[in-house]
């Protein structure tokens, strides 16, 4: 059986706007349903299960933005992308006003085919993945509690039948090998997808920002009234400032300079950004030649630093911080040694609130590196973090802590 094409429900109160969208999406074969008020919308969308609606927002009535508010609250409805479409200049305030209610896209009138058919093809093409996603998730939790089940039946057995300790313990074993297996191969699978998503917000949200801010230079260059003028200048502040913004978010979630410099540049990077925000000095030492790491070892290694200085300016309390890399033979080792308040190494390099997670999760990703993970620390005295890693990744799971 054939998939049928994505539905797509119209709600505008004058049926020439009806008429003119029906024509342009049922030529790209696309099923239309239309509604003429917002009043009672969440219900008939909750019947239709539309995959999108395009929802104008002056109606009699009701307003566009209480409907898309109303839709986002329904469990039948809150997942269905809302593109609003309005007569009205896009401001500012509008588009954001739209988001907060739920909007995914906001539209102006009068608007291009092309864009309409490309902001829908985006919409849809979210919503879908969305859902491949959610099912992705519920597929593993299915198999979590599966496998969460198994082991609880495998922990009775032990409790029943002592001769099979040692079987089980190695199947324990086993297991734990799967999982740290696992936990790397989620942080490439989680890095790979920070990177997609950063580069769709560099290629998508800030071009278009660009774009706009353009395009108010322009309009600001024809405007003679010199309040329009000045009221030009603000958005194109405010633009500004977006796209600042939006890059730093790009940056957060995926740093371009790793992927393009290496790991060198993304750490020396990465500290300049933590010593101006935080006020911390920040000595870097390279004295390797790391380029020809493998893209697992680098991302492992650049999350640890990352996740190493977190904790100094979370917990540490230092003033001054020494980073060094080195090379030896086919190894690479990275020194991370503050002037802060320490730790009990021994009792607490796991806990919650020293950060121990952070560190557990740097000492398993390491372990499966064919890694090493030492923690020199006590309180008063600072911390010293050593990591080490083959400059070819290993899949192996012993490492010395």
């Amino acid at each position: 059986m054939s998939k049928m094409p994505p539905m797509i429900l119209i709600v505008d109160d004058l049926l020439e706007n009806i008429q003119l969208l029906t024509c342009i999406l049922h030529r790209e074969g696309y099923r239309i349903s239309f509604a003429t008020s917002g009043v009672g919308l969440p219900e008939i969308a909750g019947d239709l299960r539309p995959d999108l609606i395009l929802l104008d927002i002056e109606m009699p009535g009701i307003k566009g933005y209480e409907v898309c508010r109303r839709l986002k609250r329904g469990k039948e409805t809150r997942e269905i992308p809302v593109i609003f479409i309005s007569a009205h200049w896009r401001m500012p305030e509008d588009v954001v006003k739209g988001f907060k209610v739920g909007a995914s896209d906001y539209i102006t009138r009068p608007f291009s085919r092309a864009e309409l058919l490309a902001r829908l093809r985006n919409n849809l093409a979210l919503k879908f993945r969305t859902g491949e996603l959610r099912n992705a998730c519920d597929e593993l939790e299915r198999r979590v509690r599966e496998r969460t089940a198994e082991l609880e039946r495998i922990n009775l057995r032990l409790a029943l039948e002592n001769k099979e300790r040692i079987r089980t313990e190695q199947e324990l074993r086993r297991h734990q090998m799967k999982l740290r297996s696992l936990t790397a191969e989620l942080t490439l699978m989680e890095e790979r997808d920070r990177r997609e998503i950063a580069s769709d917000i560099h290629d998508s949200v800030v071009q278009s920002l660009a774009m706009i801010k353009i395009d108010l230079g322009r309009l600001k260059r024809s405007v003679k009234n010199a309040d329009h003028v000045a009221a030009i200048d603000g958005i194109i502040r405010n633009t500004r400032e977006i796209i600042k913004e939006t890059r730093e978010l790009s940056y957060e979630l995926s740093s371009p300079i790793l992927d393009e410099l290496g790991l060198a540049a993304a750490v020396k990077h990465h500290i300049e950004d933590i010593a101006e925000r935080h006020g911390l000095t920040i000595d870097f030492h390279c004295t390797a030649d790391i380029k020809i790491l493998d893209d697992p070892t680098q991302i492992h290694l650049f999350r640890s630093i990352r996740e190493l200085l977190f904790n100094v300016v979370k917990h540490a309390h230092a003033a001054h911080v020494d980073i060094c890399i080195t090379r030896n033979g086919d190894r690479i080792t990275v020194v991370v040694e503050d002037d802060g308040v320490g730790f009990d190494a021994a009792e607490n390099r796991f806990s919650a609130e020293g950060g121990g997670f952070g560190l557990f999760s740097i000492r398993e990703r390491l372990c499966h590196l064919g890694g090493e993970f030492v923690i020199t620390a006590s309180p008063g005295s600072g911390t010293r973090v050593v990591l080490s890693a083959p400059v070819k990744s290993e899949s192996v799971f012993s490492c010395r802590v």
